[in-house]
């Protein structure tokens, strides 16, 4: 009897043993497929990112979803620049498959792991006004205005420190004092790009559910603050037509014309198209308020520079006849 439990101990501990190196192996398997050393990223998460990339290229953007998330799965706690870029990659896929709060998530995850950027605040802003998440939108949209602005006051206080520390060693380099014009026309340019890209969703969204008022109002604030892009200019103007505020109207359209002819002409392509639209609107404007021989002269203005249109025409047509 004794002998006979000593055999049962003896058979659980080596099925104890082999159970235990099954264990193991699995564990070495999965090391051998994931292992990181420190500050790398395994073989096996860059294929599925690359499968992933691959795949969004190929317009399969439920497939790629897929890889992206398997190559989020194995990510250790903290999340490094790897997982960011993955995120990007995976907002991007929920965007193409139009799962508009899925991408804001994902962009508020990022904003957690990485780090609050308008980068992030305008999109979140973005996708949440395609999702009809009009409040929240705002919201966004608000938060990266805030954080734009205090970035570009650090910006300028470094700057200044800068120069301040710099003064003496200019002298030096320039002792007849010739005046040198510094500046960051890149970083200027760059400062409104999101925001307006951002505003322009969110002031849509508004309009499309009857709350113009808060359009009005964030393209007001936009204004206040500095903005020079013709389009919000453009935008509002627009906002005032369709209300018959004609004189309102007109005012930010020649307004957007202005900034053209203050930046030498020289514009994006969207602000280019809001400043040609704006000049348009100038000329319905006066037929709205029954001026056609101004009108007239505005539409064959119009004409002369961006050259003869259906549209443009049949109101030149007619106003001839006024």
């Amino acid at each position: 009897m004794k002998r006979r439990k000593t055999r049962r101990r003896a058979r659980r501990e080596r099925t104890v043993k082999v159970v235990l190196s099954a264990a193991v192996l699995l564990t070495v398997v999965a090391a051998a497929v994931f292992f990181v050393k420190p500050g790398g990223v395994s073989k096996a998460r860059k294929e599925l990112r690359m499968a992933g990339i691959e795949k969004m290229d190929a317009g399969d953007f439920s497939g790629a979803m897929a890889e992206f998330e398997a190559a989020l799965q194995t990510a250790k706690k903290k999340p490094g620049a790897f997982e960011i870029d993955v995120l990007k990659y995976r907002a991007e896929a929920e965007y193409k498959l139009e799962d508009y709060l899925a991408a804001a998530h994902t962009y508020e995850t990022l904003v957690q792991v990485d780090e609050a950027r308008t980068e992030y605040l305008y999109r979140i802003a973005l996708m949440k006004a395609m999702a009809g998440d009009i409040d929240g939108a705002i919201k966004a949209y608000q938060d990266g205005c805030q954080l734009e602005t205090e970035e570009q006051s650090q910006k300028k206080g470094r700057a200044a420190d800068d120069k301040g520390a710099s003064d003496d060693q200019e002298a030096a380099d320039n002792p007849a004092g010739e005046d040198q014009e510094a500046g960051d026309a890149d970083g200027q340019q760059a400062a409104f790009f999101g925001q307006t890209d951002a505003l322009a969703a969110v002031a849509r969204a508004c309009l499309d559910a009857e709350r113009g008022e808060d359009a009005v109002l964030l393209y007001e604030d936009a204004i206040r603050n500095g903005t020079t892009d013709p389009s919000v200019f453009n935008s509002l103007g627009l906002i005032y037509l369709e209300e018959e505020h004609y004189e309102g109207a007109l005012g930010f359209f020649e307004q957007a014309v202005q900034l053209a002819a203050e930046n030498g002409g020289e514009l994006g392509a969207r602000e280019a198209q809001a400043v040609q639209e704006a000049s348009f609107n100038q000329a319905v404007v006066y037929e709205r308020l029954g001026q056609f021989q101004t009108a007239l002269q505005h539409f064959q203005t119009y004409v002369a520079q961006y050259g003869a249109d259906e549209a443009a025409q049949k109101e030149i047509t007619f106003l001839q006849t006024r």
